[in-house]
């Protein structure tokens, strides 16, 4: 009789035994899964976020900010270029005064803690392509945001 206990006992106990590792697999699934959809929502987020506005005052606070990511220097760059890049023709021999606006940007950015040599460069191209009267201003600023950059 003491044999049939012991061996319902070990049954039952294997039974037990059998459906807690069914239930572990089921939740290690479930929880695998709510991470997949919560990674995938989260990456929904992260494309729903602002994007930088395009008016040139609100790209200058972004240069003007030295907790600017170098992503976010980056981008706010290659805005200017492109909807703000060229400057108002010269006024004979003196610059218009928009230029100092520009000015401003570039030695802003050269005294930017996170800008790097790469983003200057790529900027005083640009610049200077799409305004070649001011070639000789820009490199100059350029000159004078390096020469002050602590």
């Amino acid at each position: 009789m003491n044999t049939l206990y012991i061996i319902a006992s070990v049954f039952i106990l294997l039974i037990v035994l059998i459906i807690v590792v069914f239930l572990i697999i089921r939740s290690s699934r479930e929880d695998s899964d709510i991470k997949a959809k919560a990674v995938s929502n989260s990456t929904k987020v992260l494309s729903l976020e602002p994007k930088i506005p395009h008016d040139f005052e609100s790209l200058r606070k972004i240069i003007k900010n030295k907790k600017s990511s170098a992503l976010q220097l980056s981008e706010a760059l290659d805005l200017i270029i492109k909807y703000h890049g060229e400057i108002h023709p010269k006024l004979g021999i003196r610059t218009h005064p928009e230029f100092d606006n520009y000015i401003d940007v570039i030695i802003r950015l050269c005294r930017h803690p996170r800008a790097d040599s790469k983003m200057v460069v790529k900027f005083d191209k640009e610049l200077r392509a799409k305004n070649p009267t001011y070639e000789k201003d820009i490199n100059d600023t350029i000159t004078k945001g390096l020469n002050s950059r602590v």
